[in-house]
């Protein structure tokens, strides 16, 4: 179990490191994994997203996948009018084309947005 507490002064701290470390014992892996079971070993992608959706309906959120955990993202922030170049970094996508294709439903959104800003720059000569 992970515990998020607050001091008041908009400090966080995250202690599941060290209940998994009491917890595991010796058993404990102190890898470098961002993500880990509660050994700390790598954690398996279907056994993450399983636990994720395990825990969106613990906390009585909508029940998405980290998949479209990720997809949302991404729209938002190109939605929000955030650079493709951006999105694709965040993304790690190996290049822009690869952010494009996928996230081509959202662009003409933004190529709309892209032309009334541009006939407010003329409009106000």
């Amino acid at each position: 179990m992970t515990a998020l507490t607050g001091d008041g002064s908009g400090r966080w701290s995250v202690s599941s490191s060290e209940f998994r470390i009491d917890d595991a014992g010796e058993a404990w892996n102190p890898g470098e994994w961002v993500v880990a079971d509660e050994l700390g070993a790598y954690l398996r992608p279907d056994r993450l997203g399983k636990r994720f959706v395990a825990l969106s309906r613990a906390a009585g959120l909508r029940t998405i996948t980290i998949r479209q955990l990720r997809h949302s993202h991404a729209t938002a922030l190109l939605s929000a009018g955030e650079s493709p170049k951006v999105v694709q970094e965040r993304l790690g996508h190996s290049s822009i084309s690869v952010t494009l294709d996928v996230y081509s439903a959202v662009l003409p959104n933004m190529q709309r947005e892209a032309v009334e800003r541009l006939a407010e720059m003329f409009d106000g000569r």
